[in-house]
């Protein structure tokens, strides 16, 4: 080969280098990053970073596009919302209170601070579960020293000095299911060889006030704040699903839904308004009254139990496409998730239906809970 061409040769794999160089270059300057920043609607510039689930702050709290603001950098065990009144101001602030599970300990938050605070200074160790009845009452499921399930209501209290501790009551016996009024009540069950025993708990007077002898061991619980409890056979695709309400008054089992093929309903706080989804073949949405009246079916597709009621609107993540035939014992155990805008609606007028909002990080968004105050504003 001549001295010409080896020149030619060389300059051509120079230019072939220049260009891989460059078109590596224009694409990582193109690629997202985990710490891009973007500019909020008033102006501030906010890093947009995604904490590490092992750091040890708490406080990863940040605000997002669209008026989402993250709380927790971490899992937490369970979380409550309430508000108060400012004593100053007369002002009426919206709270979150949370137990962080890797360190156990109790946080608040509001909608005037930007972090969480901790609250009392003791923690609740190896929680896995915490269900709130209201602010001040948690039923924490934990592990003790053996790594055996232990149950434990908590009680917040204020002290004369103005800080807050806690009193405890540990359930001396195995429970399954749990739930809460939101006003220190709670229900849970205790299975038997035979069935199970449905124990309704006051937390004021750290005592239950109910036993009410049920013919099956395995339910789903819900309660409402007039302390009515909803018990609702297990949801499961194409199997026929039964809901039943045991009233504060008594211990008999009202029928409130009767044979849905795969059942998964969800009731208003005050009981009177009840959505549940159907799902056999593609999946329904339906709502009607509890006082009465047929169902009516509704023009999406929604798992009701994500939904949150505030007091005249309901806000539910849908489900997009069409729904697996193995659809919802896939979502239950983690095979599936869902990724769905999430609208609010009106369940008493039919066309009443808004889009709330999507992914606040444009990744898959598989809500597991809704909560919404009263007032729908947060």
């Amino acid at each position: 080969m001549t001295r010409k061409k080896w020149i030619i040769v060389g300059i051509i794999g120079i230019l072939f280098i220049v260009g891989v160089i460059l078109t590596w270059w224009l694409l990582r300057s193109k690629a997202p990053t985990i710490s891009d920043e973007f500019s909020l609607p008033d102006g501030e510039v906010v890093d947009r970073e995604i904490a590490d689930p092992s750091s040890t702050d708490i406080t990863s709290a940040f605000v997002t596009k669209d008026n989402f603001r993250r709380i927790s950098g971490r899992p937490v065990s369970g979380f409550t919302t309430f508000s108060f009144k400012d004593t100053q101001t007369n002002e009426t602030i919206e709270a979150i209170r949370f137990i962080d599970r890797a360190t156990g300990s109790l946080y608040e938050v509001t909608t005037r601070d930007n972090e969480p605070r901790k609250i009392i200074a003791s923690t609740f160790p190896k929680t896995v579960e915490s269900i709130f009845s209201g602010p001040n009452f948690i039923l924490n499921r934990a592990l003790d020293d053996n790594d055996q399930v232990i149950s434990e209501i908590v009680h917040v209290i204020e002290r004369e000095d103005g800080t807050l501790d806690f009193e405890k009551t540990t359930l001396e016996t195995n429970i399954s299911s749990v739930a809460s009024s939101g006003n220190g009540m709670f229900s849970f069950l205790v299975p038997q060889d035979n069935g199970s025993i449905l124990i309704v708990w006051n937390g004021k007077e750290r005592r239950s006030i109910k036993r009410v002898v049920l013919p099956l061991s395995d339910w789903n619980l819900s309660m409402l704040s007039n302390n009515d409890v909803i018990l609702s056979t297990p949801p499961s695709g194409n199997v026929i699903g039964y809901s039943y309400r045991i009233r504060s008054t008594g211990s008999s089992l009202i029928p409130e839904l009767r044979k849905v093929e795969g059942l998964v309903p969800s009731f208003s706080t005050d009981g009177s308004k009840v959505l549940y989804s159907s799902f056999s073949k593609n999946g329904s949405f339906s709502f009607y009254q509890a006082s009465g009246g047929q169902p009516r079916s509704l023009p999406f597709v929604a798992h009701a139990s994500e939904c949150g009621w505030s007091s005249n609107r309901v806000y539910c993540p849908t489900i997009q496409g069409n729904v697996r035939p193995d659809f919802p014992d896939t979502w239950y155990t983690g095979k599936t998730s869902l990724d769905g805008d999430v609208f609010s609606f009106d369940p008493t007028v039919s066309s009443d239906a808004e889009f709330v909002f999507d992914s606040p990080l444009d990744t898959s968004f598989d809500v597991t809970s809704i909560a919404v105050n009263d007032s729908a504003t947060n």
